[in-house]
C-alpha cells in the first residue's frame, strides 16, 4: 500500500491486479497515463468487484460488501 498526502492517493497492489484510489480526478488521469507510459497495463475502469469485494457507488458514499 502506497499512500500520497498531497493528492490524497492510495495504490494498493496485489500480485498481478493494482487499484488506485484518489479524491482527484485530474491527478488519478494523470497518474493513470504515467503509468501507461512505463508499463504496458490494461485500464478496467472504475471497479465493481475486487479482491472479493463487491463495490457500489452511490453520490454520497461508497459501500463495500463480500
Amino acid at each position: 500500500m502506497f499512500i500520497h498526502g498531497k493528492f490524497d492517493c492510495s495504490i494498493s497492489l496485489y500480485v498481478d491486479k493494482i487499484a488506485i484510489y484518489s479524491t482527484s480526478t485530474p491527478y488519478l488521469t494523470t497518474l493513470i497515463k504515467d503509468i501507461k507510459t512505463a508499463f504496458m497495463i490494461l485500464d478496467f475502469g472504475e471497479a465493481s468487484f475486487l479482491l472479493g469485494l463487491h463495490i457500489t457507488y452511490t453520490p454520497d458514499s461508497i459501500t463495500l460488501t463480500q
